[in-house]
């Protein structure tokens, strides 16, 4: 019988450990996404909206921005402050988009809040429930599970 090939075991984490995180985080995300049916709505008011500068690190030529949404809103338990525009917030590498972005919330403007009825703190004005946006992480964290098994089996020999 051959001998296995040596630090397979290396390769196979490595696999095993993308495949763990990204399956992981995409069910999270699904969960969270899922979880958006029972949130509650009520109409919050824009106090500020600003564009930021979010670049992370020293990398040549590259900036990003991104938005900065602050908003009051009503619930039953008094009022409160959001600070989140959506769950994945993005960063934009056109500052002139960002400042587009921003535009959409002058402050004064009415906006739609949906808010977690069991954490009225928790707020977001977007919630789009877009299933394409999680399914490549599942997918790849499968593929990922796949080839750590694929790895183990063709060294094992």
């Amino acid at each position: 019988m051959d001998e296995p090939i040596q630090g397979y075991w290396y390769v196979v984490g490595f696999f095993l450990f993308w495949g763990v995180s990204l399956t992981a985080f995409g069910l999270y995300a699904l969960k969270t996404q899922r979880s958006f049916k029972r949130w509650l709505t009520t109409t919050g008011t824009i106090t500020k909206s600003s564009v930021y500068n979010d670049s992370i690190g020293c990398r040549k030529n590259e900036e990003f921005y991104g938005v900065n949404v602050i908003y009051e809103y009503q619930t039953g338990s008094g009022m409160k402050i959001g600070k989140c525009r959506r769950l994945n917030e993005p960063s934009y590498s056109d500052e002139t988009k960002a400042e587009q972005i921003a535009a959409l919330y002058k402050p004064g403007s009415t906006v739609q809040v949906f808010y977690d009825p069991e954490n009225t703190g928790h707020a977001y004005l977007d919630i789009e429930d877009k299933l394409g946006n999680y399914v490549p992480l599942l997918v790849l964290g499968l593929l990922f599970f796949a080839g750590a098994v694929q790895v183990f089996v063709t060294a094992r020999g």
